[in-house]
């Protein structure tokens, strides 16, 4: 049997893609896998079996070595997440995906209808590429994040999401799950509840079928704890469009409508109807009648008909719905007084109102790539939307003490039922980012907002890919012991002892989640 191709690199030097300070550092061994053989040969029908073999050598050697071993994906995760100083991965050469199984017997009877749309994504597939593969097959991703330079399984595995009030979060699409665990062993694993794919899938990959409710939930939002995933099943849409309305105002007159969502509260731009992605934009330090310190960002689904209309115009400086997060270059740690007014400029550049006017173009154009920062950092808490008025007003209670130069970001996602998803507060979960750059104010502020708002009896909990407040009595606050326990029985259930060390970091070790 050939052996894989995989890059080695011993004690490399590994930086988020951000570049944020205090997120990632030296590892002792980096590996980068292929789909390839080292004789060339090819297998039909299977390009990704080269990068699982890889997947299932490293972590044999991992085992053999006593070494902790995590995947990295793109390195878009703002927190330490993904990062070990022992083994990583760097999976973006795992780009493997097909859509469409011709083959009725791989398919559960109940989901061959859409079988035409199921989509197998490899691990390193970034959502770009899934928007660019799609959309030439007139398919669209349910919903996405921000920007577009996550893998989607780093997307999945933190949980990340967008603002699409009737999908959820990323994790909430994905059917299926291909996961390389202890000794190399790899699994399909469902929920049955929802049974995809078939036993005879399971054995096209060489894997074990797990059908189980509590590892599903609980390894989908994992963040790399149950192994090395390989790869995502997941049903594409029918590509549709995204009309976007923006407009500025006054922060008195967004508060209601952004702590109630209640949408007869503002006129929006089509008042009847409700919203795909619906978002407000807060300049901290602009909030008094005037100072036009809000932004509303909506979006509504248009069914396609006719050709896929050209991308709009741009003046080459700015992404029709960039990732706030870019913004944070622009940053410095200069005059306090400046920051109010260059992140009202900022904004007005990164959410550039178009009311009354609409633009129109498919979910790719609309979630565009984010602009690397040097430096860019951010936290995004998740609260029970009955509690954003309280939340607002504790992380007011630090801004108008402590000036830096971040946004007040609000966006709306249907409650996840994933164990330890961030968006896991029902019916509907509140997300707050605050992006900007890694200065010594922000990190100054961060610990207080995160007290601030928790002081207030807030269940709050944070997005795993951003900066948050990882430690055990604040998990175990947010999600509940309950919720916790679960996450942790289903990883005991499905690991030895040995496989959570292995599969463990540091940021699961102050969590308490690694034992």
């Amino acid at each position: 049997m050939p052996d894989p191709v995989v890059d080695v690199l011993e004690k490399q030097d590994w930086r988020n893609w951000h570049g944020t300070r205090g997120v990632g550092g030296q590892v002792a061994r980096l590996y980068t896998p292929h789909n390839a053989w080292d004789d060339g040969s090819v297998t039909p029908g299977k390009e990704f079996a080269p990068g699982l073999a890889a997947l299932q050598q490293i972590v044999r050697r991992a085992e053999d070595d006593r070494r902790r071993v995590r995947a990295a994906g793109a390195g878009w995760s703002l927190s330490a997440a993904p990062f070990v100083s022992d083994y990583l991965v760097n999976t973006l050469r795992l780009s493997s995906s097909f859509v469409g199984f011709a083959t009725p017997a791989l398919v559960e009877e109940a989901m061959r209808a859409s079988s035409s749309r199921l989509v197998f994504a490899q691990c390193g597939v970034q959502i770009k590429s899934l928007n660019t593969f799609l959309e030439a097959r007139g398919l669209a991703l349910p919903t996405s994040g921000a920007s577009n330079g996550q893998t989607i399984v780093g997307a999945m595995s933190t949980g990340t999401h967008g603002s699409a009030h009737d999908v959820g979060a990323i994790q909430d699409f994905i059917l299926g799950l291909h996961v390389v665990a202890e000794g190399g062993k790899h699994y399909w694993i469902e929920r049955p509840g929802r049974p995809t794919m078939t036993r005879d899938f399971a054995d096209f990959l060489g894997a074990e079928l797990r059908r189980d409710e509590e590892l599903f939930l609980a390894a989908v939002v994992g963040f790399g704890s149950f192994g090395l995933v390989h790869a995502v099943m997941f049903e594409a849409e029918p590509l549709y469009l995204l009309e976007l309305w923006i407009k500025q105002c006054d922060y008195d007159d967004v508060l209601e409508v952004a702590c109630t969502r209640d949408f007869s509260r503002f006129a929006l731009k089509f008042p009847s109807q409700t919203p795909y992605h619906f978002e407000v934009v807060i300049n901290p330090y602009r909030r008094r009648r005037g100072e036009q310190g809000a932004f509303l960002r909506v979006m509504y689904k248009r069914p396609l008909s006719g050709p896929v209309p050209s991308p709009p115009p741009t003046d080459g400086s700015s992404i029709l719905s960039r990732d706030l997060v870019s913004i944070a270059g622009l940053f410095s740690d200069a005059f306090a007084g400046a920051v109010p007014g260059i992140l009202q400029n900022q904004l007005l550049q990164s959410v550039p109102p178009t009311d009354p006017q609409t633009v129109i173009a498919t979910p790719g154009i609309h979630f565009g790539d984010s602009q690397p920062t040097n430096g860019g950092t951010s936290l995004e808490l998740g609260i029970p939307l009955d509690r954003t008025l309280d939340a607002l007003s504790a992380i007011f209670s630090v801004t108008d003490q402590h000036t830096f130069g971040a946004p007040v970001a609000l966006r709306y996602v249907k409650g996840s039922d994933a164990t330890l998803a961030f968006t896991c507060h029902a019916p509907t979960t509140c997300t707050i980012e605050m992006p900007g750059i890694d200065s010594a104010s922000a990190r100054a502020a961060h610990p207080l907002l995160f007290e601030a708002v928790a002081g207030r009896g807030i269940p709050v909990t944070y997005h795993w890919g951003q900066q948050g407040r990882y430690d055990n009595a604040s998990i175990v606050a947010g999600y509940g012991a309950a919720r916790v326990g679960r996450w942790l029985d289903a990883r005991r259930a499905f690991l030895s002892p040995e496989g959570r060390r292995m599969f463990s970091n540091d940021l699961l070790d102050s969590c308490g989640l690694s034992a």
